[in-house]
C-alpha cells in the first residue's frame, strides 16, 4: 500500500493542507471504533434503508429521539445516531452520559465543528469521556494555539483512546512548534508498538514527511 498516496487523498495534503486535517481523521476513526460493537449483520438489515432524520414536530418525546438514536449507534449509523441524539440532548443538556453519547456520535459521523462545540460544553461540564480532551487538543491545535495545546496535551491521560490518540497529538504539535520530522516521527513511536495501529503510525509518519518536505 502506498501510504503516502492514500494520505494526500484522504487529508488533501499540498497547497491547502492543513495540521487539523490528519488529526480529524484519525479522531473520527478512533470515536467509530469505540462505538457499540456492529450486531450481526442479517440480510433485511443490509437491505433496509437508513433510519429517517429525527422528526421535527413539537412534542417528541426525548426518550424515544435517545433510544432510537442509541439503536442507530448499534447499527454504526452514525448519522441517524448523531441526529437523534443531539435532538435528546436539547431536552437534557446537563446529562453527561447523553453528552459523551452525542459526541461520540458527532466525531463518528464526521461532524468535527459540532463535536468540538460539545467538547467545550462537556469541558466547562467537567464531563470525562473518551476523545474529548483530545478533541480539545485538535481544536487548538487547527486553530494555531499551539501553546495551549500542549498544555491541553501535557494532562491528558495515557490510557484507553486517549492513550492511542496522545501519540498523534504529541507529533503534530510539534510539526506545528516547527520542530523536526525525526522528533515528529519520534513521538509516534507508542503508536507503532500498539497492536492494530502499525497503518495508522504509517499513514502519519507519510503526512508528516509529506509536511516537511522530506517525503
Amino acid at each position: 500500500m502506498d501510504f503516502l498516496s492514500d494520505a494526500r487523498k484522504l487529508t488533501g495534503t499540498g497547497s491547502r493542507f492543513r495540521i487539523g486535517r490528519p488529526l480529524d481523521v484519525a479522531v473520527c476513526l478512533l470515536a467509530a471504533a469505540c462505538a457499540d460493537p456492529p450486531p450481526v449483520r442479517t440480510a433485511a438489515m443490509d437491505a433496509g434503508p437508513v433510519m429517517p432524520p429525527p422528526p421535527t414536530a413539537a412534542g417528541v418525546s426525548a426518550t424515544g429521539s435517545y433510544l432510537a438514536g442509541r439503536f442507530a449507534q448499534k447499527r454504526r449509523d452514525f448519522r441517524s445516531a448523531a441526529n437523534y441524539l443531539d435532538r435528546a440532548l436539547r431536552s437534557d443538556p446537563a446529562s453527561p452520559r447523553l453528552m459523551r453519547r452525542t459526541f461520540a456520535a458527532m466525531l463518528a459521523d464526521g461532524r468535527i465543528e459540532d463535536a468540538m462545540r460539545l467538547a467545550e460544553g462537556a469541558a466547562g461540564q467537567e464531563v470525562n469521556a473518551p476523545l474529548i480532551a483530545v478533541a480539545l487538543v485538535v481544536g487548538d491545535l487547527r486553530a494555531g494555539r499551539t501553546a495551549k495545546a500542549g498544555r491541553r496535551l501535557a494532562a491528558v491521560p495515557r490510557r484507553g483512546l486517549d492513550g492511542f490518540a496522545a501519540p498523534l497529538l504529541g507529533a503534530w504539535t510539534a510539526v506545528q512548534r516547527g520542530r523536526s520530522a525525526e522528533e515528529a516521527i519520534a513521538a509516534l513511536e507508542p503508536l507503532r508498538k500498539m497492536a492494530g495501529f502499525a497503518v495508522l503510525h504509517d499513514l502519519h509518519v507519510g503526512l508528516i514527511h509529506d509536511l516537511t518536505g522530506d517525503a
